[in-house]
């Protein structure tokens, strides 16, 4: 029996990939605005082949240039050998009821920092705390889930995502509220 592997599936799966998804993601709409700003600055003249010419150009390396600087630093930030998925998901089993894994649980998201305090659905047993923007992210949504297991005990799911679901880079930030909390959960209680 061999050990589970964590595969990242997606065009994200190599630094390369997510490489050249920023790279086309930047500079396909840089090019085609420069191709039309340049046209209605220097007059329809020359033609529109000159000017898609110089826009592919210039998105070309607009998208070589942004993609190289936010990937280097996602890169230096995560400390990782491949870039993982910017939602996280994380669960902990906790040998306690629900009301005190919920309990644990609203301890653990209140240390995360963030604009909002964490809100309790007390029905589904439901946590959710949207984090604050800084220079890595527009914010995070984490959400945490207390279910009943076997017996006494209970299943603590975690989810870390961005606000913004279009975000291709979060710089590990939702890998760090992840396993903050289920860190915080696997603490002393």
């Amino acid at each position: 029996m061999g050990v589970p592997v964590l595969k990242v599936q997606g065009p994200t799966s190599s630094w390369m990939g997510l490489f050249a998804k920023v790279a086309l993601l930047a500079g396909l709409p840089f090019g085609v605005v420069m191709a039309v700003w340049m046209n209605v600055v220097m007059g329809p003249w020359r033609g529109w082949g000159h000017f898609v010419m110089w826009g592919f150009g210039l998105g070309s390396f607009f998208g070589l240039f942004l993609s190289f600087s936010i990937v280097t630093l996602a890169r230096v930030a995560t400390g990782a050998d491949r870039p993982g998925p910017c939602r996280q998901v994380r669960a902990v089993d906790l040998a306690c009821a629900c009301d005190l894994g919920i309990r644990r649980a609203l301890a653990a998201m209140t240390a995360l920092p963030g604009a909002s305090a964490p809100a309790l659905d007390s029905a589904t047993g439901t946590l959710v705390k949207k984090t604050g923007m800084s220079w890595k992210s527009f914010g995070e949504v984490v959400t945490v889930a207390v279910e009943p297991a076997t017996g006494d005990s209970c299943r603590v799911s975690i989810e870390s995502r961005p606000r913004v679901r279009t975000t291709i880079v979060d710089y590990g930030v939702n890998m760090k509220n992840a396993d903050a909390v289920a860190n915080a959960l696997r603490g002393p209680a």
